[in-house]
């Protein structure tokens, strides 16, 4: 996803990513670096773990998709990250939960109920 371009003069750099990174431990207990990510509309969200999964948003997206998977593996960066999500235009401020799926040694661990990120107006 292109990172948008609304609200920018020209010549001023695009607004930087914020990452969520997202681990798992051998119990499926799970942690997100930050618990909850607070993004202004337009800047860029990328989720990364040290193991395969999925980003989901069962209910609202404030992207214009609703799953994210890792296709991303550059240096510096965890095995799996994403590409780049930028909310869609218009996105109504508020907080929109999703659910992960992570994949380790065979088994899945699935976090429903706590990862938010919040759209400031």
């Amino acid at each position: 996803m292109e990172t948008q371009n609304k609200g920018r003069s020209p010549g001023e750099p695009p607004p930087r990513p914020q990452p969520i990174t997202i681990q798992v431990d051998d119990r499926g207990n799970f942690t997100y670096t930050p618990a909850v990510r607070r993004a202004a509309p337009g800047e860029p969200v990328s989720w990364s773990c040290n193991d395969p999964f999925v980003v989901h948003f069962a209910r609202q997206s404030p992207f214009d998709r609703v799953e994210f998977r890792p296709s991303l593996k550059g240096e510096g960066l965890p095995p799996y990250s994403t590409e780049l999500a930028t909310s869609r235009p218009g996105v109504q401020p508020g907080g929109y939960h999703y659910v992960v799926a992570v994949e380790r040694d065979g088994t899945v661990f699935v976090d429903g109920g706590c990862p938010e990120i919040v759209i400031s107006p």
